[in-house]
């Protein structure tokens, strides 16, 4: 019995979620933030992905009861916010593929559409949020290194 009772603890402990990013309910106070991709060739691509927002990882699961959701776009209630974004990319003249993060701050205005996007500047990844559809920047630019991916997913072939 005993051991039957520190099993199901063991397991409760397993079961526990990391605390994740739970998007607002969509209403006039929302704001909403669109990740970017594009590709030109099959070694030609760059995918700009906010990972977390203020300190709360972002999963990016479709939920079963919602197999159509758009899972790029994100929403965000109003007021000031921290964001992570990974930047993963190919490109025919640099050795890669590689992926960069960065640390953005903006604050989301009621009612907009925000895009993370970036540039490859030297050996560096500059990111920045812009406001949709003006392209005005709503945060500071700021450029981070890039590394090589020791391996490439197959996954990303779709980006």
């Amino acid at each position: 019995m005993r051991l039957l009772l520190v099993f199901i603890l063991l397991l409760s402990g397993c079961a526990s979620n990391p605390q994740h990013y739970a998007q607002p309910i969509h209403s006039a106070e929302t704001a909403s933030l669109s990740n970017i991709s594009t590709r030109n060739s099959v070694n030609d691509w760059i995918r700009f992905q906010v990972t977390y927002i203020d300190e709360l990882w972002l999963s990016y699961r479709r939920p079963w009861y919602d197999p159509f959701r758009d899972m790029d776009t994100i929403l965000l209630s109003s007021g000031q916010h921290h964001i992570v974004v990974k930047a993963e990319f190919n490109r025919s003249n640099v050795d890669c593929p590689c992926t960069a993060i960065g640390d953005l701050n903006f604050h989301a205005e009621p009612g907009k559409s925000y895009k993370v996007n970036g540039e490859l500047v030297g050996d560096a990844v500059r990111f920045w949020v812009e406001e949709l559809p003006s392209g005005q920047l709503a945060s500071d630019a700021v450029a981070s290194p890039y590394v090589k991916l020791k391996y490439s997913s197959p996954i990303m072939l779709f980006y």
